[in-house]
């Protein structure tokens, strides 16, 4: 099962949609809830998957992807109102939209449209003279060709992880929706986005990923880009300290990384080359993440990764706790990050 709300509507709250949700007997708590940046018409229109014959079944499939792409997470409705009714927590969501192909079969619809309704208007208005009625014509139709083209060429695509959101991709297929990113709620409203990398960073934290792909600058060749299967070795630790009434969190995080960018004339072997990469990952990493906890805690002023729950040792009651407030201390908190990654190999090839 699968519950669709369009972003627009999420400025004004969904908490009376989502009590009423959680309270109904015929609504599964592990039915995924997606945010989507199209119209429900479009997103569920172009929900037609390649292999599966019933859409339903192809949404099955979230709790599988997310674990080996990190480019999305299996968010229910039951995990959506656990955090939501948390008052230290915050709620996230699939974020959806369409891809590049859907996107401009969509602006072509709308282009042919225009330009109908343009060359009908052209044509009532110069009815009087025949020959400036087929002229009118003719050339209204090569505007809306050139317009169509035009619109097409024009469009914005994203193609890096670091700004990829649902509805930026440049991906082609008959399957016209895509799922990339997270929705980030603060309380019932919606407060933001998260890039396909930024969703990385949160399902390492939160040891919910078996594995993804991330793109660095290559440290052996300059100006070349290497690709990285990432796979998690140890799960990761999350420790809070409170000093002076300032949050203090550490994330450390330990990856095992294979090469899948392989160039000409090096040995992947070599422990200098495999250090080389290991550091390059190592940095690109910690700044990704850097970033990503900011914009979290200070951006959205949002505890996602559920810090808190770190925190609740540091108190020896409930009121002690509540008297802390939580969520305004968040937003200034300090972040220690730790990224240990070991480069193996080259899967099969060790040589080129």
């Amino acid at each position: 099962m699968l519950l669709f709300f369009l972003k627009n509507l999420q400025k004004n709250g969904i908490s009376t949609e989502i009590y009423s949700l959680i309270n109904n007997e015929e609504i599964r708590p592990s039915a995924n809830i997606v945010i989507s940046k199209c119209s429900a018409y479009d997103y569920l229109n172009n929900s037609i998957p390649n292999i599966e014959k019933m859409t339903v079944k192809y949404y099955d499939t979230f709790s599988i992807t997310s674990r080996f792409t990190g480019y999305i997470t299996n968010i229910t409705i039951g995990d959506f109102y656990n955090n939501f009714s948390s008052p230290d927590s915050d709620s996230t969501a699939i974020l959806g939209g369409l891809n590049a192909t859907a996107r401009k079969e969509n602006e072509s619809s709308e282009s042919s449209l225009n330009g109908s309704s343009e060359s009908d208007s052209s044509s009532g208005s110069s009815s009087s003279s025949g020959s400036g009625s087929g002229g009118s014509s003719d050339s209204g139709g090569s505007e809306t060709i050139n317009s169509q083209e035009s619109s097409l060429e024009d469009t914005n695509v994203i193609t890096n992880p670091e700004e990829l959101t649902a509805g930026t991709s440049s991906v082609m297929g008959n399957r016209g929706t895509e799922n990339i990113g997270i929705a980030v709620f603060k309380e019932d409203k919606l407060c933001g986005e998260l890039t396909a990398t930024e969703s990385i960073c949160h399902l390492l934290i939160g040891n919910a990923i078996d594995s993804c792909i991330i793109t660095i600058d290559s440290p052996l060749i300059e100006n070349k880009k290497m690709e990285l299967q990432l796979i998690p070795s140890k799960k990761s630790k999350i420790s809070v300290d409170i000093k002076d009434n300032k949050i203090y969190a550490s994330v450390n995080i330990k990856l095992d990384a294979d090469i899948l960018t392989l160039e000409d004339g090096i040995n992947y072997e070599e422990t200098e080359t495999l250090n080389k990469v290991s550091i390059a990952a190592e940095e690109y990493l910690k700044s990704e993440f850097n970033d990503y906890l900011n914009k979290i805690s200070k951006e959205y002023e949002t505890d996602i990764d559920h810090f808190c729950v770190k925190a609740l040792s540091h108190f020896v009651t409930n009121s002690e706790w509540e008297s802390f407030n939580w969520k305004e201390k968040f937003k200034n908190a300090e972040f220690d990050v730790h990224i240990d990654v070991n480069t193996i190999s080259s899967l099969l090839v060790t040589k080129t």
